[in-house]
């Protein structure tokens, strides 16, 4: 019976965890799956996460640090008061002995508390703008190694149909070479072709197999080559690409990066008004309730000596008069970099500026670009059939043939490498602009 029970309970585990591994990799990723695991399995959003419980703890601390604090203390103290050797006994008492509760309260320290809250508020939106900016990369970052293991699929796949055109016309070539058709020069050539072709069919392996590591890599998985991918780089150029002519401009003053200088230029500013604080009073509340009492007191008879319990309670106040002009030099030091950091959001903004508008005429030129290669595939395409068909009848060379196939293979190519530019534009240009909804400071 134990081991029945134990082998369903083997079994089961086994089930779950094989349940586990089965979500954590499908068979055939989606870049849906692709984003979900990486958001799973990412790291730097659990250093985040990690960072944004500490701000809160900061600002907690402030928050503590306004109450009341409340001490005990508790000592005793002795010291000598003979007239040839000692302290001054008035000053002395020759001693004390003490328990007391004390309390002090801060009444006013010119608003910088107020300020350094306002500081820690920014900083904890700080982190979370940093944190979204993770987010973002790290999805712009699985788009494209997804990008590139579609493209390096399509570009194996397209090297696969090249080897076997070569393979097919090769089969040709030497079958009418047999029957004296053509001379044993055209199978020399379409040899050394077809050999090429496997070369280039190779690296496309390799390149494939590459674009999967770094897949992997970017989603947290485990080094898997079996890995396969589904999704078309026409969908993620926006399914028509006459419609990327068409994509609306972007304003740079939503961008994420943005609303993280502007975070800094108000955090900069809240400096200088701390530093302009300091030539303002201090006050602070001080009590004690407890037992005080001197050694002198202690040493005269009981009926003469005072109780030692009781309390006491005053005023602090303090006005800073003069530094050295250390207080004019913090606020001049923080003025500087406010200013630096403004002129940096400026450098900023107009930087998204020109990098959107860069990104939308690349956009725009490659799919001028794909357009124009279609249409040459389209022609490459029937050039082929033709020169191949006339070949078989003799009216044409095997060098004709061969190139009207390369120029239909690298037209392919370059309609691939055009595509997989404009999706890649596309994943740069949604970066770029990855608005914050975040209440602008």
């Amino acid at each position: 019976m134990h081991n029945s029970t134990t082998k369903v309970t083997l079994c089961l585990s086994l089930l779950v965890f094989g349940a586990r591994l089965l979500a954590q990799a499908p068979a055939e990723m989606t870049l849906d799956d692709a984003l979900r695991l990486a958001n799973q399995n990412s790291l730097k959003l659990g250093v985040s996460q990690n960072e944004l419980r500490k701000a809160n703890l900061a600002r907690s601390e402030l928050r503590a640090s306004g109450l009341p604090q409340l001490t005990v203390k508790a000592g005793a103290s002795y010291a000598p008061d003979q007239r040839n050797f000692g302290y001054d006994p008035a000053v002395t008492d020759g001693g004390q002995l003490n328990g007391q509760i004390g309390l002090e309260q801060s009444l006013y320290d010119g608003g910088a508390r107020r300020l350094k809250t306002e500081q820690l508020a920014l900083d904890f939106e700080k982190l979370r703008t940093e944190q979204h900016l993770m987010e973002r990369d790290l999805v712009a970052e699985v788009k494209q190694r997804f990008i590139e293991l579609l493209q390096a699929k399509l570009r194996f796949a397209l090297q696969q149909e090249s080897v076997s055109q070569l393979q097919s016309y090769f089969d040709l070539v030497r079958s009418m070479n047999r029957g004296g058709g053509v001379p044993y020069t055209d199978v020399l050539k379409t040899q050394v072709d077809l050999a090429n072709a496997e070369v280039a069919l190779e690296k496309a392996h390799n390149s494939k197999l590459s674009a999967i590591y770094a897949l992997e890599l970017a989603t947290g998985l485990t080094v898997d080559t079996s890995l396969t991918v589904r999704g078309t780089l026409d969908s993620l150029s926006f399914g028509n690409a006459d419609s990327l002519l068409s994509v609306p401009p972007t304003d740079p003053a939503h961008a994420i990066e943005l609303y993280s200088a502007n975070l800094d230029v108000h955090r900069s500013e809240l400096d200088v008004q701390i530093a302009r604080r300091e030539r303002r009073p201090l006050i602070d509340l001080t009590a004690d309730a407890g037992y005080l009492s001197s050694r002198d007191n202690l040493t005269v008879p009981a009926n003469e000596r005072y109780g030692g319990l009781g309390f006491s309670a005053g005023v602090n106040a303090a006005l800073p008069l003069f530094n050295g002009g250390a207080t004019r030099m913090r606020i001049q030091q923080a003025e500087l970099e406010a200013n630096a950091l403004r002129i940096q959001r400026q450098l900023l903004e107009r930087s998204l500026t020109s990098q959107m508008q860069s990104l939308r005429l690349q956009i725009q030129s490659e799919t001028q670009t794909l357009n124009n290669l279609r249409q040459t595939i389209d022609t490459a395409e029937q050039n082929y059939l033709l020169m191949r068909s006339t070949y078989a009848g003799g009216g044409t060379t095997a060098t004709e043939v061969l190139s009207a196939q390369e120029m239909l293979r690298d037209a392919k190519l370059s309609e691939l490498e055009s595509l997989a530019a404009i999706a890649q534009l596309k994943v740069q240009l949604e970066q770029a602009s990855t608005p914050y909804t975040g209440a602008q400071p």
